[in-house]
């Protein structure tokens, strides 16, 4: 055998043992590309044999892209898959449909156990969900160090409602901190210009 023939029969088998090992991210990428560009029918073939390959990524936006379709069945078997697997996108999604009781009965320790899951791995939106938890006074120990934990981590992401919670924390001493005007007004000022204010709403007055 040449030189040639050989160099050119190592590379065949590099090639074709990389398209073997790559095939499942390549589809999910091509997958991701065509949904963020609004081809939601382009990105499902892509997307399903990754996930059918076991891509937990694939699985997280392929479950999330069946959810909102209403295939709730075939959604969560996917988000199942890639929670599992330890993805977050997965896990907060899987969350969302045990809290809605779409496809599975509605459980909330359950629906909590993925979300908590998925913010401990700093998913945005999980970390917001858990913060709003405690806000909202869903949550028994809404006062704990526990709240006040999710509280900062979703303010330091910009949640507003965090940041106007943690705000008025710093008035009132809620979460047992040291009531602190000066953070306080830091505080709200950057809610305001978060929210494109330069200064709070004034009450409607009743004249």
């Amino acid at each position: 055998m040449s030189r040639i023939a050989r160099d050119f029969g190592i590379l065949i088998l590099a090639f074709t043992m990389h398209s073997a090992f790559a095939g499942p991210v390549e589809d999910y990428k091509t997958g991701l590309e065509n949904f963020r560009e609004g081809d939601v029918v382009g990105a499902m073939t892509p997307l399903k044999r990754a996930a059918d390959a076991g891509q937990p990524d694939a699985q997280a936006l392929l479950g999330y892209i069946l959810h909102q379709a209403g295939e709730n069945d075939s959604a969560i078997a996917y988000l199942r898959k890639s929670a599992e697997q330890g993805n977050a996108e997965g896990q907060y999604n899987l969350s969302v449909m045990y809290s809605s009781g779409d496809a599975v009965p509605k459980n909330i320790p359950e629906s909590m156990k993925w979300l908590q899951l998925a913010a401990e791995q700093g998913n945005s939106k999980a970390v917001n969900a858990m913060a709003q938890h405690y806000i909202s006074g869903e949550a028994a120990n809404q006062d704990s160090a526990e709240a006040l934990s999710w509280i900062k981590r979703a303010a330091d992401i910009n949640h507003i409602p965090a940041i106007n919670a943690l705000a008025a924390a710093y008035r009132n001493g809620r979460y047992g901190l040291a009531i602190d005007p000066a953070q306080a007004a830091q505080l709200e000022a950057r809610s305001l210009k978060l929210r494109g204010l330069t200064e709070a709403p004034k009450k409607k007055s009743d004249y």
